[in-house]
């Protein structure tokens, strides 16, 4: 689970200047540096065991997962560069939540 944990963060940098248009106000870019801070300390906690962390991580990755998914096919039709960017992030946090639940069931 801990690979899956470093991979979603990594990707989530990757991802950024995607995420950031030159259009975008002050207030956008803060609310995505805050949601970024957000993300990677509650991965860090995870990567490090803190009690309910990895819960938290895997719901967030979860959540976020329907949001991204749903959005895909308009994405495809919009952008196959975006779609792909997409497409990875919702791979990478499949694979979390498929690990988050094994880690689980193996240890309750």
């Amino acid at each position: 689970m801990q690979v899956f944990i470093v991979l979603v963060c990594i990707w989530s940098l990757i991802e950024t200047p995607w995420e950031v248009s030159p259009g975008d106000g002050m207030a956008h870019i803060a609310a995505l540096l805050l949601a970024k801070c957000l993300l990677f300390a509650i991965g860090a906690a995870a990567y490090f065991g803190a009690p309910y962390a990895r819960s938290v991580f895997a719901f967030l990755c979860g959540a976020s997962l329907l949001a991204v998914a749903s959005a895909l096919p308009f994405e495809y039709a919009i952008s196959h560069e975006l779609f792909t960017l997409s497409l990875i992030e919702c791979l990478c946090k499949v694979a979390l939540v498929v690990s988050y639940t094994v880690w689980y069931v193996k240890n309750h």
